[in-house]
């Protein structure tokens, strides 16, 4: 067990795809992973767990990634999607774990979070610029429109 990471027990198992599935104040989420190693797309109920967008590992489990999820800064683990950064989304689990889904409407892209600290933004994501939903210490990658219409 990963320092941090209370005994679950057993819990129900839920299918992420079906919201329904687990009680009110739990969210299908989990490792994903059966007793004798095998992967699987199921998951279990669990808690709904805070987490810090740039350690997730230290909260979440290895198929999930920490989430904004909501303009209060609140944070989530979630089963992480499969979009990568500058893809399309609708809502932040379809962004990989390490990414936020923003912009307006259908226009809404994966987008990089990163420590502005450090501004470890790669240089084709531009720089790392804090948010008023994102926590302290917390960016997103964001081009310079007028560096960006130099390229």
């Amino acid at each position: 067990m990963l320092p941090g990471r209370a005994d679950r027990g057993l819990r129900p198992r839920c299918c992420p795809e079906d919201g329904t599935t687990c009680a009110v104040g739990s969210r299908c989420g989990g490792a994903g992973t059966l007793v004798d190693g095998t992967e699987t797309g199921w998951g279990q109920c669990l808690a709904l767990r805070s987490c810090d967008v740039l350690r997730p590992e230290e909260t979440c489990e290895p198929r999930e990634g920490c989430y904004l999820i909501d303009t209060t800064m609140m944070t989530e683990c979630r089963i992480a999607g499969t979009a990568a950064a500058g893809e399309p989304c609708e809502v932040q689990e379809d962004c990989r774990g390490g990414l936020y889904c923003g912009g307006i409407a259908a226009a809404r892209r994966c987008v990089r979070l990163c420590d502005v600290r450090a501004d470890n933004c790669p240089t084709a994501e531009g720089r790392c610029v804090a948010q008023t939903h994102t926590p302290d210490g917390v960016g997103l990658c964001t081009l310079d429109m007028m560096t960006a219409n130099m390229r």
